[in-house]
């Protein structure tokens, strides 16, 4: 009986340490999309790339931010992609950072070099 216990128990372990990886990869994903959301909104109302940056920084928070991309510009394929985006153009902010870094428990489900990537496109004003 002792045995089954302790073959349960490792099992109910496992379990519950799998659910908190993947509760942590989802909230970090919910995170990422949220601050290129606010990203995109700051670009959107003419924001310089600092304070774009700075948006979402404030999102992630310093442990998130270590280590993170930011890349903001008009959205894939556009006529001109050095020229500014003008009012009522698409402006893209894309964020990037590695998952290992991203996520808060060695728990999640992700490969040492995988990365988390969010996407906000919003018209410019």
């Amino acid at each position: 009986m002792s045995i089954e216990t302790l073959l349960s128990l490792a099992l109910m372990l496992a379990v519950v340490l799998g659910i908190i990886g993947v509760a942590d990869l989802i909230i970090t994903e919910q995170v990422l999309a949220e601050a290129s959301a606010r990203g995109a909104r700051s670009a959107a109302l003419g924001g310089t790339q600092d304070q774009i940056e700075s948006a979402v920084r404030r999102v992630l928070g310093p442990v998130r931010a270590e280590g993170v991309q930011i890349f903001v510009g008009p959205v894939a394929g556009a006529p001109s992609p050095d020229q500014p985006v003008p009012p009522g153009g698409l402006i893209e902010v894309r964020v990037e950072v590695g998952a290992r870094q991203a996520t808060m428990t060695p728990f999640a489900p992700v490969g040492a070099q995988e990365k988390l990537v969010a996407r906000s496109v919003m018209q410019r004003e």
